[in-house]
């Protein structure tokens, strides 16, 4: 009995098979890319030092291969061709199954960006700010501040306020006399900071994507300088020679626990002052009675060369001296910490406990924003995709010479390649989407809520109009003309069509003058920068009514070859001489 052959796949079948799996195998990566970010799958790396590589950045690869291969890919339009396995007489060709692998893409594409926007509406729970250094080296700098070229947070723009400029800067030229030592260009310090509490110039506290903006290590319920000068003041007190408070919490804490030592001090050096008044009862009745102080009553150890009697006067002294010391400094704290807390209040009132941090420069704009025109874009695409789908179908194209004699608007079939072409457009107009959101805000400026959801909704659906205008624009600034639109090219064409069956053939029309090789003419009509009027030579006839002339350039001095048509020129009247 013969043994089964085994018959492999030649190369050329693989590549066709990945070709044709490219949509299905993008979702399966998409799949273990997705189960290994969240499972922090990883493989030790060769060289060891290296630590850990995640297995999701292969996968992160190969999605990104398998998603360029969707859009690259050959596309057959012949309708012979089949899917393996089908019969020559099958409905679905190899071009549609190929149409259909793209269509899968696009509606993953649109589950994505959907997912990813109400994960970030449901699931944002933290800032994302995207820096490679927090700028907290210089314990003496007056700022604490994060360079971010990305970050998404609870914040707001830094607003200023002219009025109290003058107050800042006077506050900036006493703090910098009290610390001489601090390096003077190194101090940046915004003085349209928010001294009397929240304001954000036009923009409330609110989550926010600031793109390029430095995001301040402060609170926005306050003037930023001011809380840094408190942090100072509290260094003499409560936190001695170990620097300020990084926040408003820490010093909240640090004050209080500073309060608690002087109380307890006070309350020692009085029981101290009872323990020596006893003393100096027994003492008064009876000189030799041997009574003693606990060492940790001791607060005049210079005077243990006098008598008994003496000493625990002199201790009962030093005793209330440093209970009035004692409760001068909790005073101090006292009021410091009640300055805190009513600062603390004032803050939670005012921004509803949002921890929001004030964010300098670079483009801000809400989150909201983004969110709308992202929005607005899918609801455009979606509405999109289907109807490519339609006009692909083979049922479309054979009712479509019918149905256009009733509706000349109806939009012409399409192939497979353009509908892929259709389709990126549709997935670059949602990725514009942000960008156009972006200008239209910075535009703008919108004051009140309504109107800045109505804009961010229709930037985001309108991106698609948008995209076509600029390209219009740009392909007309290069000179490559505007595209006809499909939809009139049908229509005209079916409508010539049926003209020509139904009408006779035209005599045909006497030609114009023809001109000769090395003949001058005059142009008739403006063309191509050249006024009507300027002489030219012709070189050559290229058939029909359509010549190759020779016309100087005023901006090289160089001649330049240009087309004419015959109805665009005349003999002119200086002819060369034979």
């Amino acid at each position: 009995m013969e043994k089964p052959v085994i018959k492999l796949p030649s190369l050329k079948q693989c590549i066709c098979w990945v070709q044709d799996s490219a949509g299905l195998l993008a979702l399966l990566t998409l799949i273990l890319l997705m189960a290994s970010v969240h499972l922090e799958f990883g493989i030790e790396s060769s060289k060891g030092s290296e630590g850990e590589i995640l297995i999701s950045h292969y996968i992160a690869f190969a999605l990104l291969f398998f998603s360029i291969l969707i859009f690259t890919r050959p596309l057959n339009s012949s309708s012979k061709e089949t899917v393996a396995g089908l019969q020559d007489d099958a409905s679905i060709t190899a071009d549609n199954s190929r149409f259909n692998v793209i269509l899968r893409f696009a509606y993953l594409f649109i589950a994505l960006v959907t997912s990813a926007s109400l994960s970030i509406l449901f699931l944002l729970e933290e800032p994302i700010v995207i820096s490679s250094k927090k700028n907290d080296s210089q314990p003496n700098q007056a700022f604490y501040y994060i360079s971010s070229p990305l970050a998404v947070l609870p914040g707001c723009d830094f607003g200023s306020r002219s009025g109290d400029s003058g107050k800042l800067k006077d506050a900036l030229t006493q703090f910098l006399s009290d610390n001489p030592d601090i390096d003077k260009d190194r101090v940046k310090v915004q003085l349209d900071a928010m001294p009397d509490g929240a304001f954000c110039g036009d923009l409330p506290p609110q989550w926010v994507v600031s793109i390029g903006g430095n995001i301040m290590l402060c609170h926005i319920s306050g003037d930023c300088f001011s809380q840094y000068l408190g942090k100072q003041k509290f260094n003499s007190s409560s936190n001695g020679e170990q620097g300020g408070y990084s926040s408003l919490e820490q010093a909240l804490t640090g004050t209080a626990s500073a309060l608690n030592d002087r109380k307890n001090s006070i309350a020692q050096y009085k029981k101290c002052l009872d323990q020596i008044g006893d003393s100096l009862t027994v003492l008064n009745v009876d000189p030799t009675n041997p009574v003693s102080l606990p060492q940790s009553c001791v607060a005049c150890p210079d005077c243990a060369d006098k008598n008994k009697k003496q000493f625990f006067a002199a201790q009962a002294t030093a005793l209330k001296t440093k209970i009035n010391e004692a409760q001068a400094e909790w005073n101090t704290l006292n009021r410091e910490y009640t300055q805190l807390q009513q600062t603390s209040k004032k803050s939670e009132k005012m921004v509803n406990f949002l921890p929001g941090q004030p964010v300098v420069g670079g483009i801000i704009v809400p989150l909201y924003f983004f969110i709308l025109s992202i929005a607005g874009a899918l609801i455009s695409m979606i509405r999109r995709v289907p109807e490519y789908q339609r006009r692909a179908t083979q049922q479309y194209k054979d009712n479509f010479e019918k149905k256009i004699k009733e509706n000349v608007e109806l939009a012409p079939p399409i192939t497979a390649p353009e509908a892929r072409e259709y389709i990126l457009f549709q997935i670059l107009q949602v990725i514009s989407a942000p960008v156009i959101a972006i200008l239209v805000y910075s535009y703008s400026k919108p004051e009140n809520m309504a109107a800045g959801v109505l804009l961010a909704f229709v930037a985001g659906f309108s991106s698609e109009v948008v995209l076509v205008a600029v390209r219009k624009s740009v392909d007309g600034l290069l000179g490559a003309g505007l595209r006809d639109s499909r939809i009139r090219v049908g229509v005209m064409q079916n409508m010539l069509h049926e003209k020509k069956e139904n009408e006779p053939e035209a005599t045909p029309t006497p030609q114009a003058d023809s001109f000769a090789s090395g003949e001058n003419v005059t142009l008739i009509k403006g063309i191509a920068g050249l006024d009507v009027g300027t002489q030219l030579a012709i070189r050559k006839s290229l058939g029909g009514d359509s010549y190759e002339a020779k016309v100087l350039d005023n901006e090289t001095g160089e001649e330049k070859l240009i087309t004419l048509q015959g109805d665009q020129i005349k003999k002119s009247d200086d002819q060369p001489k034979g």
